[in-house]
């Protein structure tokens, strides 16, 4: 969640080259094993979470919740809470897309 909370910040800073342009980014966050074992498994995962956080706004990111085959949106960017309110504190690997 750090990583994607630091891409998104990055992304959002003005480039030297053209500082008029803009570019936002949306990430679709997989972990393994829970979304998946294998690398196809795992991005079709965050494939689904990706367009989800499109389709709430450039600028965010989700992580996928397979139980209910959508995805849930982070809470707030100042949280250190994961989905559904639990501490996020698993060793999971992570596939972003």
């Amino acid at each position: 969640i750090a990583v994607a909370r630091r891409i998104i910040a990055r992304m959002a800073e003005p480039f030297a080259f053209a500082p008029d342009a803009s570019i936002g980014v949306s990430i679709g966050i997989a972990a393994a094993p829970r979304d998946g074992y294998s690398a196809d498994e795992l991005l079709s995962a965050a494939d689904r979470a990706m367009y989800e956080a499109k389709r709430r706004g450039k600028g965010g990111f989700v992580i996928h919740v397979p139980s209910v085959e959508t995805v849930g949106l982070v809470p707030s960017m100042g949280s250190d809470l994961g989905f559904a309110g639990r501490p996020t504190n698993d060793n999971s690997r992570l596939a972003a897309n």
